[in-house]
């Protein structure tokens, strides 16, 4: 994919190095004849359609500046702060980032940014690898019925566990960031284990 224009954020802790960062950065994209799109204030900025050209003008100067040209926040895109509530802004960051035409964004910080970056493309990603296995087990399906390895009743059973699945995947996607990341990791081993079982005593 033919990359033309490009957004940058710093989230987290403010810390020396951000504007650095920002400026070779934005200095090599342009470069590459990128256009730059700086955020303010990390998520939130984003969130909130907050935007600035960084030109090579902007990013002239800020070598030696502490801190961020951009501001930063320790808001995440799940769990954001708005009009007294807390909500999941995942949806409008996504919405404006498209909005912006972007073919990237580049994130600077440190572990959490990059988790909650993470978050950010986790749905799209999921959403096409579902696609694309969906489609996979399908045509694999009737091929296995044409071939005669299994029956149609099988092929039945089978297509009645798919709301059954769809439900626990649902259910799963809200639960894994309310739960204890171990607490959810025993709860699916769990689950595994006793749906295994459960085929070994039908079998």
């Amino acid at each position: 994919m033919a990359v033309h224009k490009v957004g940058v954020l710093t989230a987290g802790g403010d810390s020396p190095g951000l504007n650095a960062a920002i400026r070779g950065f934005g200095k090599a994209a342009i470069g590459y004849g990128w256009e730059v799109v700086g955020y303010r204030d990390g998520f939130r900025g984003l969130a909130e359609d907050r935007r600035v050209k960084l030109s090579s003008g902007a990013l002239a100067g800020i070598l030696t500046v502490g801190g961020t040209i951009l501001g930063t926040s320790r808001d995440k895109p799940h769990r954001m702060p708005v009009g007294g509530e807390t909500r999941d802004m995942t949806d409008q960051i996504v919405a404006n980032y498209r909005k912006a035409g972007l073919d990237a964004l580049v994130c600077i910080g440190g572990g959490g940014t990059a988790k909650n970056a993470l978050r950010l493309s986790k749905g799209v990603f999921r959403a096409t690898m579902s696609a694309t296995l969906l489609v996979l087990a399908v045509a694999r399906s009737v091929g296995y019925v044409g071939a005669g390895v299994f029956r149609l009743e099988d092929a039945m059973l089978i297509a009645a566990s798919f709301l059954p699945v769809a439900i626990g995947t649902v259910i799963g996607d809200k639960l894994h960031d309310r739960l204890d990341p171990v607490v959810f990791r025993r709860a699916v081993g769990v689950l595994l284990i006793a749906s295994g079982a459960g085929l070994l005593l039908i079998h």
